[in-house]
């Protein structure tokens, strides 16, 4: 049985942001929300519900402003030349940057980055440290979540391989008669002989392909990567 969106989303506020109208994606609720400073977005229910989303990134994009002259003012963008620099720096951009190549996959689904990490650099390498060699940020123990204390660390490539693994184990999928976890399908005869590969299986599901199609669709270059379904 189909569940039922609960209506009584419609019209709240959560922030700077109105709920317009409630659709169910893959399982999950989206709200079509209408910003204070005009713009419309869809975005997790979850998100906003929590208090983890409210702005279209109008606020976020005012608090890097701010950010900016914070560090230049202190002296902080002196440590740009830093692995832990750059990787602060990058995870603003795909979070909250849209011209960002990442951005689709971060910002662009409801991942953000928390205020104090926003407010400076010297904020996040206070909770994080330096970055060893080797490593990059992880966000960790919750995958779907945002980048914040208690949910971030400094991993290895195994490691953010292996994140990535738990969170396709985690996607039940149902497809001819049968439910199975996402690496479970990418290993299926019936798909392997399309020419679906894991990685491409994985990216279909992340931007909301429908089962069938991901699941049938031989690849091409203009299907299935960085492909968003209309909204």
């Amino acid at each position: 049985m189909a569940k039922t969106i609960p209506a009584e989303l419609i019209g709240k506020t959560f922030g700077r942001l109105v709920v317009v109208s409630v659709e169910r994606r893959n399982g999950l609720l989206y709200c079509d929300c209408q910003c204070e400073c005009g713009n419309r977005k869809w975005i997790n229910a979850g998100s906003l519900k929590k208090g983890v989303t409210v702005s279209c990134g109008c606020r976020m994009r005012e608090c890097i402003g701010d950010r900016i002259r914070l560090n230049t003012t202190h002296g902080a963008a002196a440590r740009g030349g830093t692995r832990t620099f750059h990787s602060w720096n990058h995870m603003l951009a795909r979070c909250t940057n849209p011209n960002n190549p990442a951005y689709a996959d971060y910002g662009g689904r409801g991942i953000s980055v928390c205020v104090r990490w926003l407010e400076s650099f010297a904020n996040f390498l206070a909770d994080m440290g330096e970055c060893p060699t080797g490593m990059s940020i992880d966000r960790f123990p919750n995958n779907d979540g945002n980048y914040e204390p208690g949910n971030c660390r400094w991993a290895t490539p195994k490691q953010q391989a292996n994140n990535r693994r738990l969170r396709r184990d985690a996607h039940l999928i149902s497809f001819y008669g049968e439910t199975k976890h996402l690496t479970a399908w990418a290993q299926d005869s019936r798909v392997k002989s399309v020419g679906i590969s894991p990685s491409c299986l994985e990216s279909r599901f992340f931007h909301g392909w429908s089962a069938e199609r991901a699941l049938t669709e031989a690849p091409s270059r203009d299907t299935w990567r960085h492909r968003r379904p209309a909204v």
